[in-house]
């Protein structure tokens, strides 16, 4: 396993530590993946799932809040709770296999995936102006990727890199080890731009709140979006499909490839760029519904806000 460097800084210690500690979780627990079998892979992955939402309450509080958020007027308190747990073992499920992934032979990839609408991926890779997968946290997004580069698909990602260097380098590993690259968001989008114009595969996770971009509804509340997937098809003139992993009772995983979306384009580079975000938005959101257990509930999706919006409370600050 990879091992990272701590990097003295007086004015975050705390902050060290926790990407350190991070680091050797993350080490510990590729070992144990790695070692267990297949059979149990499931179960320890459920437990994995426990251990982190018993250790970190802050997850708890918004995974229940997010819930809320988005299904509070249809859903009663048990069975957001009920979703809650389920989302934490799929989690701790979809973590395990990831670091199992390159002990797993082609053959047991295949075994465990399946595709549904491979057609829609056919038809945009004859158009010969690249393909933009969107897709989201949700499922196991990483053995789609697998699966898809055995394949023969050419594809890259496009993801944040981990704030442990140790741990950023033990996933990229795995990726590359099942064939495919990680682009980092955070740097230029060049190589992005090249993969599409040599007619290949970007997959992007817009469903995370950002610092910049743009407020478009999901699940009836405005939230912080990336507009880049709009901004990089409308430039580009590259297909865009939402795609999405979605776990099976049997934990295999159907790769779910949706029609592509027709993003505006117009004269109105604004308008187009706040309608395209707000259509992949919707789409991520409609996978979401269809599989609410499936999608990683725990991170603030509605942390910023708009300037104009007056404070008011979430559903979880209004609960007695």
């Amino acid at each position: 396993c990879y091992t990272s460097r701590v990097v003295s800084s007086p004015s975050a210690p705390s902050f060290s530590l926790k990407r350190w500690t991070l680091g050797r979780l993350v080490c510990g627990l590729t070992r144990v993946a790695r070692a267990v079998p297949p059979s149990v892979t499931s179960g320890f992955g459920v437990r994995v799932g426990q251990l982190i939402a018993l250790g970190s309450p802050t997850y708890r509080r918004v995974a229940l809040s997010n819930l809320r958020t988005a299904f509070g007027e249809e859903w009663d308190d048990a069975r957001i709770h009920a979703v809650a747990r389920e989302v934490f073992g799929n989690l701790g499920k979809s973590a395990v296999e990831f670091l199992r992934l390159p002990a797993l032979s082609d053959e047991e990839v295949r075994r465990i995936t399946c595709y549904e609408g491979f057609s829609h991926l056919v038809a945009a890779q004859e158009r010969g102006k690249g393909t933009l997968f969107i897709t989201a946290h949700f499922g196991n997004w990483e053995i789609m990727a697998a699966r898809m580069t055995l394949d023969g698909i050419p594809l890259s990602v496009i993801s944040r890199d981990a704030d442990d260097p140790g741990t950023n380098r033990v996933i990229n590993d795995v990726r590359e080890r099942r064939g495919y690259h990680a682009f980092s968001r955070d740097r230029s989008l060049r190589p992005v731009l090249q993969a599409l114009r040599r007619n290949e595969c970007v997959g992007i996770l817009p469903d995370q709140n950002t610092t910049d971009g743009i407020f478009v509804p999901f699940f009836g509340r405005l939230a912080a979006t990336a507009t880049g997937p709009a901004a990089i098809a409308r430039a580009t003139g590259a297909s865009v499909l939402p795609c999405f992993s979605i776990r099976q009772p049997d934990d295999t995983h159907r790769i779910l490839i949706r029609p592509p979306l027709r993003l505006p384009v117009t004269d109105d580079k604004e308008a187009d760029l706040w309608n395209g975000t707000a259509m992949i938005t919707q789409a991520i959101e409609e996978a979401i519904r269809d599989h609410p257990t499936q999608w990683l509930w725990i991170h603030n999706r509605w942390k910023r806000r708009p300037p104009e919006e007056k404070a008011s409370p979430s559903p979880e600050e209004r609960r007695p």
